[in-house]
């Protein structure tokens, strides 16, 4: 899924355009000095990263009571979403690190996303699929889709990274760019609209490469124009090499591409780019190649073609139509700004909607949650402060009285919680039958899938059905509520469970008029849970087998079909079967009511809000950075240090490669934006111009 976009960028990505390449051979000591690759670059990209995981780890914990609220915070539809904002957060990212954009590099970004829907298409709507891999990935997208912080979570993830990664990248090119950021920023866009009209750029275009470069050597100059030079000035970018004495002398045409440079162009009769005046040791290739062209001439035969040779077209030489993004200060401030903007509006928004939810918990058994799944939102607790544990394996009925502190609408949704259990673990996950589960009761249930043996045999040695910890640990607490009248409140147990994990389920041919001797059936062991004609098919099991995505196992249990006023007193009764004691866990019973984003927790639009207020900081330091001290696009340092220095702008000098020969040196023109005025011509003996030499402001300054 991710690696369209990757092959694509590592193909058609360049730092700048081929005639920049051309125009600044200096660029080619990125590679021979590793500017790339070091361990600078490596502890950056390990920073964005850390950062990037933070943002979407905090994402993760402040969505899932909204999940668990919708009744989507289970194991599979949770990691599905944040396995979602993952492949979003990285296709941005790829997207992000690209600098030459084309049509292929957007066709593959949206083939990644593409081909992710069908994955999640294939893998959680093909029932045999579906059957071989895991029965309750089935029809996961559907309701990940329908949970509203789902949706939030994809946009505030690659936000809130490309918000850290543009602020990051525009401090580093502010106060330490390179050769690369200066010429793209001086002349990408300039390049890349004469490349995309012509095969060849026209004179004006290399003109305006000249100027930003200046003055240079002779061997630059080669470079500068297109039809002259060869590979050997890019060999030897800082000029000829130096002689090694050997046992025997070098041959005469050491070190001449020039045959390499010519015989692909003559042999499809085409002159070359780099036939005009060589060095000195070029005329045997072009006498070969002249030779060679004539025989095919005067033969009447067409010029073989090399098998090796790639196709001339656009595509094949990375030649297409492109565009090079160039990072400004306005760019990253307008980043910064319209993600500020949209986290305090999506803030405002789940705020509101959390506010709107009704929520009364009741804590029943076991300790105080320690971290309870809303915080914030505990309005009433048990009145009589007593609990209502399991003693010795026995069932306990306890009475609670519950006053309501606001109204809450109908339909109310009646929730348990028991924190912690861990449905997470892969033990708990693998410890089922799929074969029993669909009510296949011919063959002996598998041992390496339910584990442990206890899961397969009772006590009585009678087989156990389904088998597993997973229809061995249904939690069995019943709860019956009644108005201040003492008059039963309707309740509805069905439509709980999704109706497609009910599909994924079935009883055995002729349950239950066909006695089966020797066999524990799941309404023998939980006759308060079960009803006998269900089995299986009951939605309270179904609910429970989909584990849930953390130890805070929350389920869902009935729905009220009758409103409750503030005020109101309500009585419940609880018959606790569920022992917890011996886990350490605590039990509690939640009704909710209102909202759709899943929760009435604030922890959500707390974090988003705190991230755009941030996010504004961002906006506000780039925006004081280009006001006060900013850098103009193509220089090297900026304002403050250029004035401090005695300059009104300050000097580029340094874009202009060096050269070694005194006989070759010429001083940088002034560019665009600099301080620096050219000296008057250097004469032959004069020392050449070096990087670290001490350079003046202006024509008279001091060093």
């Amino acid at each position: 899924i991710l690696s369209a976009p990757i092959i694509a960028v590592g193909v058609f990505d360049r730092d700048v355009m081929p005639q920049d390449a051309l125009n600044n051979p200096e660029l080619y000591e990125t590679g021979r000095l590793g500017l790339d690759l070091n361990a600078k670059k490596i502890a950056e990209t390990l920073l964005s990263a850390f950062m990037h995981s933070g943002a979407i780890l905090l994402m993760i914990v402040y969505a899932l009571p909204h999940f668990t609220g919708n009744g989507t915070g289970d194991y599979f539809t949770f990691g599905t979403g944040v396995y979602t904002w993952l492949i979003i957060t990285m296709n941005y990212r790829v997207a992000f690190l690209t600098t030459t954009w084309n049509w292929v590099i957007v066709l593959t970004l949206g083939l990644s996303f593409l081909c992710y829907v069908v994955f999640l298409l294939g893998y959680c709507y093909i029932r045999w699929n579906v059957s071989v891999f895991s029965i309750w990935m089935f029809d996961v997208p559907a309701h990940m889709a329908s949970t509203p912080i789902f949706w939030i979570g994809c946009l505030v993830a690659p936000a809130l990274a490309l918000v850290m990664d543009t602020l990051k990248n525009y401090i580093l090119l502010e106060f330490f760019p390179d050769r690369r950021d200066i010429i793209l920023e001086t002349g990408g866009k300039t390049r890349w609209k004469t490349e995309a009209t012509t095969e060849h750029p026209p004179e004006s275009a290399q003109k305006v490469g000249k100027e930003t470069v200046g003055k240079v050597s002779s061997i630059t100059a080669e470079i500068l124009d297109m039809s002259k030079g060869s590979s050997f000035v890019f060999d030897h970018p800082e000029g000829p090499p130096r002689k090694v004495s050997g046992l025997r002398a070098a041959h005469p045409t050491a070190g001449n591409t020039s045959l390499t440079d010519n015989v692909a162009e003559s042999r499809e009769g085409r002159h070359s780019r780099h036939s005009s005046a060589r060095t000195s040791g070029s005329g045997g290739a072009q006498t070969l190649q002249v030779q060679s062209a004539n025989a095919d001439a005067e033969a009447g035969t067409k010029p073989a073609e090399s098998v090796n040779r790639p196709w001339d077209s656009k595509f094949s030489q990375q030649a297409l139509p492109s565009f090079q993004f160039v990072l400004t200060a306005r760019v990253t401030f307008g980043v910064a700004a319209s993600v500020s903007l949209l986290l305090l509006i999506v803030g405002w928004i789940a705020s509101a909607l959390s506010d709107s939810v009704r929520y009364v918990a009741l804590h029943y058994d076991g300790d105080e949650p320690s971290t309870p799944l809303y915080p914030d939102a505990f309005e009433v607790t048990n009145s009589e402060n007593t609990l209502c544990p399991v003693v010795g394996g026995r069932s306990n009925v306890c009475e609670f009285s519950v006053k309501i502190a606001q109204d809450m609408p109908a339909p109310i949704w009646v929730d348990f919680s028991v924190d912690p259990f861990y449905q997470n673990y892969p033990t708990y996950l693998n410890s089922y039958s799929r074969q029993e589960l669909k009510g296949e009761i011919s063959s002996p249930p598998s041992l390496t899938k339910c584990t442990p043996p206890s899961s397969r045999r009772t006590p009585a040695n009678e087989r156990i059905f389904p088998c597993g910890l997973q229809a061995t640990s249904l939690f069995n607490d019943t709860f019956t509520f009644f108005d201040s009248d003492r008059k039963r409140l309707n309740m509805d147990l069905s439509g709980i469970a999704w109706k497609t994990d009910l599909e994924m389920v079935s009883n055995p041919e002729g349950y239950p008029d066909r006695p089966r001797p020797g066999i524990s059936w799941l309404f023998q062991r939980y006759p308060r849970t079960i009803p006998r004609q269900s089995g299986t098919r009951t939605e309270a099991f179904v609910v429970w087998l989909r584990p849930s995505a953390t130890p805070q196992t929350h389920k869902r249990y009935g729905v009220l079909h009758e409103s409750l006023a503030a005020g109101q007193t309500i009585f419940v009764r609880i018959e606790a079967n569920f022992p917890v004691s011996e886990l350490g866990a605590r039990k509690q019973l939640v009704l909710t009511a209102g909202g759709s984003i899943g929760g009435p927790d604030d922890g959500l639009s707390l974090f988003l809000i705190v991230s755009g207020i941030l996010c504004g900081v961002a906006a506000c330091v780039v925006l004081a950075i280009r006001l006060c001290c900013g850098r103009q696009q193509g220089a090297l340092q900026r304002r403050c240090v250029a004035i401090a220095n005695g300059c009104e702008e300050e000097a580029l000098a340094s874009q202009v490669r060096p050269t070694t020969n005194a006989d070759e040196f010429s001083p940088p023109a002034r560019l665009p934006g600099t301080c620096a005025t050219p000296p008057p011509e250097a004469p032959e003996a004069e020392e050449p111009h070096r990087d670290d030499a001490p350079r003046s402001c202006g024509s008279g300054g001091s060093p």
